[in-house]
């Protein structure tokens, strides 16, 4: 019920609509490799890698958003991005999402979250 109540509050915060809500879900259950209900910082940056490059600038936006959507402070490592926070459930995941479309992260506006979904 806790679980229920985080991801209608995620939902309202982030004014997802119920099919971009189902697209995301669909995006996170293909990105959930080990089956726990979280994608790991590992598993986001393979996400991130489906969404565009992830050179060194890329790559600390996401860090940056993941960090943000878990609610604690980017940790950066000079040259490379580490994660302090563990790994987000869905309703950080729409979180992530929301931060990543207002920065139009490797221009993800408007893309068919299918094909990022779909790919290996």
């Amino acid at each position: 019920e806790e679980r229920l109540a985080k991801e209608v509050e995620a939902i309202e915060a982030t004014g997802f609509n119920e099919n971009e809500v189902q697209q995301f879900r669909e995006l996170f259950l293909s990105r959930d490799d080990d089956g726990d209900q979280r994608l790991e910082w590992e598993e986001i940056k393979v996400l991130g890698r489906k969404i565009g490059e992830l050179d060194s600038r890329n790559e600390q936006t996401l860090l940056k958003a993941f960090e943000a959507s878990r609610g604690v402070k980017a940790s950066v490592v000079v040259g490379s991005a580490t994660a302090s926070a563990e790994a987000l459930d869905f309703p950080e995941f729409l979180q992530l999402m929301k931060k990543l479309l207002e920065v139009n992260f490797a221009n993800i506006r408007g893309r068919d979250l299918s094909s990022i979904r779909s790919s290996p």
